[in-house]
């Protein structure tokens, strides 16, 4: 009698267990699916904060020159510091201004303020642009080896 009662208590511990494992997959499955939309959110607000910069880069070239006069640039330092603070972005105005004193001009403070973009995602780019120009040469470029992941 023990032996079958043993037998019997082992078969309902295989049954619940083999349900915990099936709970235990799903959960994992959950968190990973919950990773990769908190990594797609963290990208959006990423890109948002560029867009959002990138207006005001525009707007605060007030004569169409494509150039910065000092005036500008520090106007352009404070409105950005103060959008970025609506983020909870800290943002150091005179590293801004010193690395711009240099070449004060739109295109730069652009190409500047896209480096804000997940490095991940410039691999992704310049991924794509070598693909289009492997393409043009008939080369055939293996991308399986991501470890940006």
């Amino acid at each position: 009698p023990e032996v079958r009662r043993g037998l019997a208590v082992e078969k309902e511990l295989n049954i619940v267990a083999q349900g915990q494992r099936v709970n235990v997959d799903h959960l994992v499955d959950l968190v990973k699916q919950n990773q990769s939309i908190l990594d797609q959110m963290r990208d959006n607000l990423r890109q948002r904060i560029v867009q959002d910069i990138i207006k005001i880069v525009l707007k605060c070239d007030k004569k169409n020159t494509g150039r910065l006069d000092k005036d500008e640039a520090q106007l352009l330092a404070l409105r950005i510091r103060i959008q970025l603070q609506e983020y909870g972005v800290e943002f150091d105005e005179h590293k801004f201004l010193h690395v711009l004193s240099s070449k004060p001009t739109v295109p730069r403070v652009i190409g500047i303020v896209q480096k804000l973009i997940p490095k991940y995602e410039r691999k992704k780019l310049d991924r794509e642009r070598s693909n289009k120009f492997t393409e043009k040469v008939g080369v055939k470029v293996d991308d399986d080896d991501d470890d940006d992941d």
